[in-house]
């Protein structure tokens, strides 16, 4: 059986974050929390017949900067690693600058904040932590899907060099993505001619 290209599977996967987020939006609703369920199955409905390639290169262009590891800036302020480290006040802060092309008003993205802020009156959280590591779970995935997308589009060839041959990308795309830097990271092991 083929393995379907990583486009298609991130769509796949897009649509499965998004029932889970329909699913437990429905709990912080329910809770009283401004949160609709019915735009998320909206959404859902509408990604489902969307181009696969319109939805992970935005993903890609839009959330590559957190996916490598935390570093410091020239300041000695922690940046980086949000994704990777599992830093909740990156959904919060950052779910609009990540999804900004899904056809959903950036104010509705609030879904993101209130799964991860939302608690019941006694002071425990409405989402447990079985279910935020089953969304990080699924980020996790759309990243790596990612990685494996800008390897394949970038086209890997071997080229002559006066040091002997090596495998080079063909086609200047997400540049920006150190894709070998990412995939020791996420542990992906990538396809290479010749090895």
């Amino acid at each position: 059986m083929d393995i379907p290209p990583e486009e298609e599977r991130f769509l796949t996967n897009i649509l499965d974050l998004t029932y889970l987020i329909h699913e437990l939006s429905g709990a912080c609703y329910d809770a009283g929390y401004d949160v609709n369920p019915t735009l998320i199955m909206l959404a859902a409905k509408y990604l489902e017949n969307s181009d696969p390639v319109t939805l992970i290169e935005p993903f890609i262009k839009y959330s590559y900067k957190f996916w490598g590891e935390e570093t410091e800036d020239e300041d000695g302020n922690k940046i980086g690693g949000e994704i990777k480290n599992r830093k909740e006040e990156f959904f919060i802060n950052n779910a609009h600058e990540i999804f900004k092309n899904l056809p959903i008003q950036s104010d509705k993205l609030n879904a993101f904040k209130i799964l991860f802020t939302a608690t019941h009156e006694n002071g425990d959280d409405i989402i447990d932590q079985e279910e935020r590591n089953n969304l990080w779970a699924m980020f996790d995935t759309l990243v790596k899907i990612s990685i494996k997308y800008v390897h394949r589009v970038r086209e890997i060839v071997l080229k002559s060099t006066p040091n002997g041959i090596v495998p080079k990308y063909k086609n200047p795309l997400f540049t920006y993505v150190k894709v070998g830097e990412l995939s020791k990271i996420w542990k992906i092991d990538l396809p290479i001619p010749g090895k």
